[in-house]
């Protein structure tokens, strides 16, 4: 996300980013530490209604432009930046996020099931809030406080 909104670049893809937020990870947890049939069990926490990184990212919400691109314009114009040494270090922190910097090399790919999390929390009471604009208002407000959003500087802030 910071990376992103450095670059004023984005690419318009499916929804693929998990946002599970910390209330909701918590909640989660408290509740599958009760029963006790389910204990000793193995659960992947994450928010099932993923969400795309171009609908979050907008002038609107970051103060500063953020253009939109087909996928292919958007690697084509990470290759123009890269090549005359723009933003190199934003550019890594995509390719490395994405898996991009191994793409020579065989690799396994994983994904994480968690349908079986979500239907044992669902049985529990518990349904996992889809991003709203509240939502979204409220993380980037937090990214921005804390300078995780600051487009000059050059700092690694991590949660």
């Amino acid at each position: 996300m910071q990376s992103f909104a450095r670059l004023g670049l984005v690419p318009e893809l499916e929804p693929d980013t998990d946002f599970s937020y910390v209330d909701g990870v918590s909640r989660a947890i408290l509740l599958l530490m009760q029963p006790e049939a389910l204990q000793n069990e193995i659960f992947h926490l994450l928010n099932p209604n993923l969400e795309s990184m171009h609908r979050i990212l907008t002038k609107e919400r970051l103060g500063h432009s953020v253009e939109t691109l087909e996928f292919a314009e958007f690697v084509d114009a990470l290759a123009e930046k890269f090549s005359s040494g723009e933003s190199r270090a934003e550019i890594d922190k995509i390719m490395l996020h994405y898996g991009w910097l191994e793409s020579a090399q065989i690799q396994t790919r994983f994904e994480i099931a968690s349908d079986r999390t979500v239907s044992y929390l669902e049985r529990l009471g518990f349904t996992w809030r889809a991003m709203d604009d509240t939502l979204v208002e409220r993380m980037i407000g937090y990214a921005k406080q804390t300078g995780f959003l600051d487009i000059h500087s050059d700092e690694n802030h991590e949660f």
